[in-house]
């Protein structure tokens, strides 16, 4: 039966979005959307009533994080930052977001960021993220353009879009990635699509869906996990 080891109530967790996690010094990334934060903690001991918050990163340009990945071998945390729903709000509160920072995990200090996600209507929104540490690639979802961005990290003082799909319903409003790296697909849950896609990112110039599944079992698709064993997708919906 599960149950609570340890906990942290913060304001550095407010409205948490996502994590990242260091298994080999058990310490966990949280981004909080609301805060505008990345948040440092140490879980070396779980079973604690307040775990520790190491370190805290707090800037304009993590307005509205929404998640974290880690690169183990360079101990870097990339983070996608939504930034507001339109640019009027952003004027407004003079605040950033609309991008992705990659920060040192030592010293929580930006080193690197991407603001240029190409053309589009609407100012970019990322939402989620997850990274191949093999090829040096951070896969985004671009939620305000409905698109799937690829991002080079190999020079992580210089992010870069490298490739890019779009597509409705299949990759609107992707609220979660899952990776299979070894096969070079994406499993993408799609809120606003009520669907999951599977695309096929092997050419990071040029992914390509290879197919798509909507039902009303798929209503605000939210979360994704994948069994590359078992070749098995597993996604919660909202509704």
């Amino acid at each position: 039966k599960p149950r609570t080891l340890g906990w942290r109530a913060d304001d550095a967790f407010t409205n948490a979005h996502g994590f990242a996690y260091d298994h080999g010094s058990a310490t966990a990334y949280v981004a909080s959307y609301g805060r505008g934060s990345l948040a440092k903690v140490d879980l070396r001991n779980p079973a604690r009533d307040k775990l520790p918050v190491v370190a805290t990163l707090e800037n304009d340009e993590l307005y509205s994080a929404t998640h974290a990945s880690y690169d183990a071998a360079r101990n870097l945390v990339f983070v996608t930052a939504a930034g507001s729903h339109d640019l009027g709000e952003d004027a407004d509160v003079l605040r950033g977001g609309h991008d992705l920072l990659v920060v040192d995990a030592a010293t929580m200090r930006r080193t690197g960021l991407l603001t240029d996600w190409g053309a589009g209507a609407e100012p970019a929104y990322p939402v989620y993220c997850v990274y191949d540490a093999a090829r040096a690639l951070l896969f985004a979802s671009n939620d305000a353009r409905n698109r799937l961005e690829v991002v080079d990290v190999g020079d992580a003082a210089r992010p870069a879009v490298v490739g890019e799909v779009a597509a409705v319903p299949e990759l609107a409003y992707v609220s979660q990635l899952a990776l299979d790296a070894p096969s070079n697909l994406i499993i993408a849950a799609s809120q606003k699509g009520d669907s999951v896609a599977v695309v096929d990112v092997a050419d990071a110039a040029n992914p390509k869906i290879l197919g798509s599944l909507t039902s009303d079992a798929l209503d605000g698709a939210t979360g994704v996990a994948y069994d590359a064993a078992r070749r098995l997708a597993y996604v919660a919906s909202e509704f």
